[in-house]
């Protein structure tokens, strides 16, 4: 016989949202210096533009609106003396897949309240 809490079978749905987010935290321990300044530079705008209220979840967001931000953000830390395609590319890269993880856990969390 299960017991009735266990009948309901999404309340197991977020156990692995913490141990998603202790291997996001292990890897981001593993990144380089420069790369985490990138990472939370990503970060806090991705809090702005949610705070903003922003396109951020919309359905099918706009190519150039994402690279505009991504090199937004990246002309933050790009100089005369570093190389700007890699920054701009590593830092779109980190945008790109924090946007998604973002959007991902909104939709799963919108999905079931």
């Amino acid at each position: 016989m299960v017991p009735f809490y266990k009948t309901l079978p999404f309340l197991d749905y977020y156990k692995n949202e913490d141990e998603n987010a202790k291997d996001l935290a292990m890897t981001k321990e593993m990144y380089p210096a420069d790369t985490l300044q990138y990472q939370s530079a990503v970060e806090n705008r991705l809090d702005e533009l949610e705070y903003e209220g922003s396109w951020i979840y919309d359905e099918y967001p706009d190519r150039q609106r994402l690279k505009a931000e991504a090199d937004a953000i990246a002309g933050h830390f790009i100089s005369d003396q570093s190389g700007g395609c890699f920054i701009k590319a590593v830092v779109g890269m980190i945008f790109n897949c924090e946007l998604c993880r973002r959007r991902c856990r909104y939709r799963r969390y919108r999905r079931f309240w």
